[in-house]
C-alpha cells in the first residue's frame, strides 16, 4: 500500500542548509480526451510553474 502525499513527513530545512535550493512542483496527470476546461487550467498551472522557476533562478543569480 502506498503513503497518501498528505502522511510524508516534513523534511527539516536544516538539512538542505548551504545545499541547493529545492522546489517541490506537484505532477498532475490528465487523460489525453480531458475537457478543454481542465486542459487550460493545467497549461495556466504549468505556465505559473515555469515562470515561478524563471524567477527563482534570475533571483539566485544562476
Amino acid at each position: 500500500m502506498t503513503t497518501p502525499l498528505s502522511q510524508f513527513p516534513k523534511p527539516e530545512a536544516e538539512q538542505y542548509k548551504a545545499q541547493r535550493k529545492l522546489f517541490l512542483v506537484p505532477n498532475f496527470a490528465f487523460p489525453r480526451d480531458a475537457p478543454d476546461e481542465l486542459r487550460q487550467l493545467l497549461d495556466r498551472y504549468w505556465s505559473e510553474v515555469r515562470e515561478h522557476i524563471d524567477n527563482l533562478e534570475r533571483s539566485l543569480g544562476t
